[in-house]
């Protein structure tokens, strides 16, 4: 349904892989989130893995489309933190998204 209101999008292998930069970190990842909307909030699992992460701090951002996917995503989250009032610090570095 979203690609009936954006461009097809991240919807290939080139589009969708992991920046060279973070890359090394993958091997690290004990799980993966496929989402079907622009927020990754929504995807299955993802509000109930953070509510698991008790020590968690801080939440860093990386991606692109930083008009869409990555405000639709911090803006949810930061909501979805202050509904728990959990209080941690969403980042979003300008040097790990592409600026629209």
């Amino acid at each position: 349904v979203e690609l009936k209101r954006y461009d097809e999008h991240c919807h290939n292998e080139k589009e969708s892989r992991t920046i060279k930069e973070l890359r090394i970190y993958e091997e690290y990842a004990d799980r993966l989130f496929y989402k079907n909307s622009t927020c990754a909030l929504f995807a299955p699992g993802m509000m109930e893995m953070l509510m698991e992460m008790v020590n968690l701090k801080r939440v860093i951002i990386v991606g692109c489309c930083t008009d869409i996917c990555i405000q639709n995503f911090a803006i949810a989250l930061r909501n979805f933190f202050d509904e728990l009032n959990m209080d941690i610090d969403i980042i979003v570095p300008k040097n790990a998204v592409e600026l629209i």
